[in-house]
């Protein structure tokens, strides 16, 4: 399924925000707390099923992704310790 206007262009604000952090050498905690407002975009591509298509022509997409990624399976083997 392409990608709607609408999800081109959270995809787009994403890839944007990340090209900034990336290139001021921000590490992924940091990118992560900086992105916080980027997140319910990000969800909504998430429901949408749609953050593959979006990872795939945004690469600054595709670094958040996996950064979350990341970050949720540090959670999941308990690396990372959230409160309950």
């Amino acid at each position: 399924m392409p990608l709607t206007a609408d999800q081109t262009g959270i995809a787009l604000a994403i890839d944007a925000a990340m090209a900034k952090l990336t290139k001021a050498s921000k590490t992924d905690a940091e990118i992560l707390g900086a992105m916080a407002d980027h997140m319910p975009g990000f969800k909504a591509l998430l429901d949408a099923g749609v953050v593959n298509q979006a990872a795939d022509r945004y690469p600054g997409f595709r670094r958040f992704a996996e950064i979350l990624e990341l970050f949720a399976k540090a959670i999941r083997d308990g690396a990372i310790k959230v409160p309950k």
